[in-house]
This record gives C-alpha cells, sequence and structure tokens, in this order.
C-alpha cells in the first residue's frame, strides 16, 4: 500500500488522507483529504527514499499558514507557532 504526501511551504509537508496500492492520476491525489501537515528535513524528501511523482502547484488552502502547538516537557509552558 503506498501512502502520498505534497511539499508545501519548507520546512512543511502536508500527508493525504488517502492510500493506494498503485500510483493515482496527480489530478485524483490533489483532490483527496488532507490527514496532517508537519515540519519534515529538508533530508527526508531529497534522500530518495521518498519517491517524487510529480509536481503541481499549491492550491489556496495549502499556501494558509499553519499554527502548531508547542509543549515544553520541562515546563509547563505552551508556545503558538
Amino acid at each position: 500500500m503506498l501512502a502520498f504526501g505534497r511539499v508545501l511551504t519548507d520546512p512543511l509537508v502536508a500527508f493525504y488522507d488517502f492510500t493506494s496500492p498503485k500510483l493515482p492520476r496527480l489530478e485524483e491525489l490533489a483532490k483527496m483529504p488532507i490527514a496532517f501537515r508537519i515540519w519534515v528535513s529538508n533530508y527526508a524528501i531529497c534522500d530518495g527514499d521518498w519517491p517524487i511523482i510529480g509536481h503541481a502547484p499549491l492550491t489556496p488552502d495549502l499556501e494558509q499558514p499553519v499554527r502548531f502547538l508547542n509543549k515544553i516537557l520541562l515546563r509547563e509552558n505552551y508556545h503558538i507557532r
């Protein structure tokens, strides 16, 4: 089973809420819902373990800033980024 993601503004990657036994057409993949967005190291994208299957412009919803909740485990402080 294959899973899919989309590179957003560095360092963000969006992962689709979709899996498939084969590669879908990019047009169909782009219509799938996003499960989550997370920071990903450039190395993970560029080292070749995750094949790049195409390029497409970002839709306006994927260009929006993402806020993260970061709890520092040593203190009870919370930060929104």
